[in-house]
């Protein structure tokens, strides 16, 4: 029996959907959802040589901004482009076996085209592909239910391979199974475990200029990102817990662990750490209901990426935010935000021979104005 009663309709600007649900149990259909994101997108990458500044530089620490002249530029030039189109379509049934027990039935579909130049070799490539997915959850008991699910993986990629030729996509499986159980507080605890296999997933591996021959004067060997395509699995667990633990504080919180490994058993991908932990704690005062605060947590384990002059890698850290509004009426607030507050030093990411230093300790003062 196909659902009858239309729940909403909503247009955003990256697609449209809708969303249909039939209140009646003993129907097989009970909701359905169709959804497109339409996106395209075109960039132009300018180069500007530098004739001069090749000089032996210094050491790095100490530095004071003046150990090192500005170089003289040429003049710029459109060194690549890229006009990209990528196209989704996802559709999904929920079908109701029993009073607990229902299937997940879906499907994703993607059409990506890729006009483009880098430096000289062309990036232009068509793909299209679909993804299925089925899953289920089951109410063991009430507040307490299992689910698992099963689904392909498609991802179009644009890197460039040693070749100079578009890698390709990158496809694979994804396993999820968990359960979930809500507290007499109403705080909810999930935990599940996962296994994920991709092929042709894209690494990094140099910054050269496709010919293979390491040019004594390093003329033309930083020319390309140059990637290859690997086999990764993944597997690993996740534990969350989220809810209003009183009238004046609501919790959310994450931890995941993984491994990742290669076709051979050896880690992959180290530039993505394998542990992780998010706490976020909100408090509403009952004394003062104009007044929110809050405060975040962020911390991940080692991480590093072994390049030809040696490992790079980033210690353990973590991040400490936190937020302060006050409303003064229902048009006007006013928001203190604040990252990294105990200003810890560390890269923003390992995953080329190429980081960044994050960001130090950093605020924001905001005023809204709703009318």
């Amino acid at each position: 029996m196909l659902a009858s009663k239309l729940i909403s309709i909503e247009q955003t600007n990256y697609g449209t959907g809708f969303q249909l649900t039939h209140e009646n149990a003993e129907a097989s259909i009970s909701q359905g959802v169709i959804v497109s994101s339409l996106a395209d997108a075109e960039t132009s990458d300018m180069d500007f040589g530098a004739l001069s500044g090749f000089d032996v530089m210094p050491a790095l620490p100490n530095w004071t901004g003046t150990e090192v002249a500005r170089p003289t530029w040429a003049d710029p030039y459109q060194a690549g482009f890229t006009d990209i189109t990528l196209n989704r379509y996802y559709g999904a049934l929920q079908l109701a076996v029993t009073e607990d027990f229902d299937f997940v039935l879906g499907a994703s579909f993607v059409d990506y085209e890729n006009e483009g130049e880098s430096w000289g070799a062309s990036t232009s490539t068509t793909e299209d592909g679909s993804s299925p997915y089925i899953g289920f959850t089951w109410e063991v008991w009430e507040d307490l239910n299992f689910y698992g699910s099963y689904s392909d993986i498609y991802q179009p990629q644009y890197y460039l391979n040693e070749d100079l030729e578009p890698l390709g996509s990158a496809e694979g499986r994804s396993y999820e199974l968990g359960v979930k159980k809500r507290l007499d507080n109403n705080l909810l605890i999930s935990f599940a475990v996962f296994r994920t296999e991709q092929e042709n997933l894209y690494e990094f591996i140099e910054y050269g200029d496709g010919d293979g021959i390491d040019d004594d004067d390093y003329s033309d060997d930083f020319n390309y990102a140059l990637y290859r395509g690997v086999t990764v699995d993944s597997n690993g667990f996740e534990l969350e817990v989220s809810g209003q633990v009183s009238d004046e504080w609501f919790v959310q919180g994450g931890f995941t662990a993984l491994t990742m490994d290669d076709e051979a058993g050896n880690e992959a991908r180290t530039f993505i750490p394998r542990r992780t932990l998010k706490l976020l704690a909100d408090y509403t005062p009952s004394w003062e209901e104009k007044l929110k605060a809050g405060v975040s947590l962020r911390w991940q384990s080692e991480t590093y990426f072994t390049t030809g002059f040696g490992r790079i890698s980033q210690d353990a850290y973590a991040l400490l935010g936190g937020y302060v509004q006050y409303s003064v009426n229902e048009q006007i607030s006013v928001s203190l935000n604040l990252d990294n507050i105990l200003n810890e030093d560390y890269l923003s990411s390992v995953r080329t021979e190429q980081a960044f230093v994050g960001s130090p300790v950093n605020y924001s003062l905001s005023l809204h104005w709703n009318y």
